[in-house]
């Protein structure tokens, strides 16, 4: 089946039955065979649909008498040919430029009009879209000389922002986390921290454990007074005092209390078991690339 040579019923001169069907099955072969030829056929009207036999391509004609290419066939399968233009706005209605996803393979996302958010330039010869978007927004993620710039997700993780909405949530904040939850664009963080005294919790320190030092130098009491001597033989209270050759009279006396000189050290340190290192404030995570649909 093909295009027809002579497309439609008999519109003049007496026709045999026979003709007229001969005319007619030739028309519907040809809608049949999608006017399939080499090139348009003869009577293509705007709304003909025909197939280009050299190429396996399905064409239709417009109102200005051009062959718009639908697509073509291979294999058994039909592939839409779509213009970049075309391409583009079906993409953008599907996924908008601007939202950001993950990427888990090393195949560059520029095929699918993604970029990598590294915080490079969006210009407006690759992205005039997005571009005019981030400048609408302020350029929240900073500038490129005189272009915006993607966000630059080296190394971060990204968190919604606070007052989506209109309603603050204060999950992320100043004074608590040192980012202001509120503002698009805005980032902080730090993959470890070193834990200031400030930041202990107050406590008490039990020192029992401490090991103390007791000295005590020792002392005497000692009376003296000429060839008078005072001796304890007894081991009380009673002392014999002796004058002269070897006369003794016993007296009692009491020994008058008197410093020692014993002190007190304590030794050793407390064992805080501290050792500088910074703390560790990363999250469990998994690294994947983060791109942008930029057109």
């Amino acid at each position: 089946m093909s295009q027809a040579a002579n497309w439609g019923v008999m519109t003049s001169g007496p026709a045999s039955a026979a003709q007229l069907a001969a005319r007619i099955n030739e028309s519907l072969n040809a809608i049949l065979s999608s006017h399939a030829g080499s090139s348009a056929p003869s009577y293509v009207a705007e709304g003909t649909i025909w197939l280009d036999t050299d190429d396996d391509s399905l064409y239709i004609r417009d109102g200005s008498a051009n062959n718009v290419k639908l697509g073509s066939m291979s294999g058994g399968i039909f592939t839409p040919f779509l213009s970049g233009a075309s391409l583009t706005a079906i993409r953008n209605q599907i996924i908008p430029p601007g939202v950001m996803w993950d990427w888990t393979t090393a195949e560059d996302p520029a095929t699918y009009g993604f970029a990598y958010a590294r915080g490079q330039a969006v210009t407006a010869a690759a992205a005039p879209t997005l571009r005019a978007l981030y400048i609408a927004a302020g350029n929240p993620y900073g500038v490129v000389g005189a272009d915006p710039a993607y966000p630059d997700m080296r190394g971060r993780l990204s968190a919604g922002k606070d007052d989506m909405g209109g309603t603050a949530a204060n999950r992320i904040t100043n004074a608590g986390g040192g980012i202001v939850g509120t503002t698009l664009g805005a980032s902080g963080g730090a993959q470890n921290r070193t834990v200031a005294l400030a930041n202990l919790p107050s406590t008490n320190l039990n020192i029992a454990s401490l090991g103390v030092a007791v000295t005590d130098p020792g002392h005497t009491h000692t009376l003296t007074n000429g060839d008078r001597g005072i001796e304890n033989n007894t081991g009380d209270n009673d002392f014999n005092i002796q004058s002269g050759a070897n006369n003794h009279q016993r007296i009692t006396m009491s020994i008058v209390s008197a410093t020692t000189g014993i002190t007190a050290d304590v030794n050793g340190t407390l064992p805080l078991g501290g050792s500088g290192t910074a703390l560790l404030t990363l999250p469990p995570l998994l690294v994947v690339y983060k791109v942008v649909k930029a057109h």
